[in-house]
């Protein structure tokens, strides 16, 4: 973003977190966001799909994993302590002050599902470049 806000590329994609202080502070101009639904911290943002682009969502974002061999027991366990804590409203609003946003799933399974479908979205879109993963 501050190769952005310097002039020594044209645009980037980034994080919430990285990309407020300088759109809100006038440093870049923050064109689109690329989640489904505007931003709650920055809600002028349009969205990608407003703009003409509607199959184009991809947000940045973070999981709790744990080793291939936990058991489902101490999974779920996790799974219902994150999701509580995410959904509280001290650390919704302690998320937004950072430049975030808590969006928790019903369920380790559907957040196994939403990541996965998440990342043969971003693998077809590379693919569709001509780009290889490594």
């Amino acid at each position: 973003m501050l190769a952005v806000a310097a002039g020594d590329v044209d645009f980037s994609f980034g994080t919430a977190a990285s990309v407020l202080p300088l759109g809100l502070g006038g440093k870049v101009k923050m064109l689109g966001i690329s989640s489904a639904e505007r931003s709650k911290i920055a809600p002028d943002v349009p969205t990608i799909a407003e703009q003409g682009l509607p199959d184009f969502e991809f947000s940045f974002w973070f999981g709790l994993f744990g080793p291939a061999g936990l058991p489902d027991a101490i999974r779920d366990k996790l799974a219902e302590a994150s999701i509580e804590i995410l959904s509280s409203e001290e650390i919704q609003e302690r998320m937004v002050k950072a430049g975030n946003e808590a969006a928790p799933m019903e369920s380790s399974e559907a957040f196994y599902q939403w990541a996965k479908s998440n990342g043969e979205f971003a693998l077809e879109r590379l693919e569709s470049t001509g780009a290889k993963p490594k």
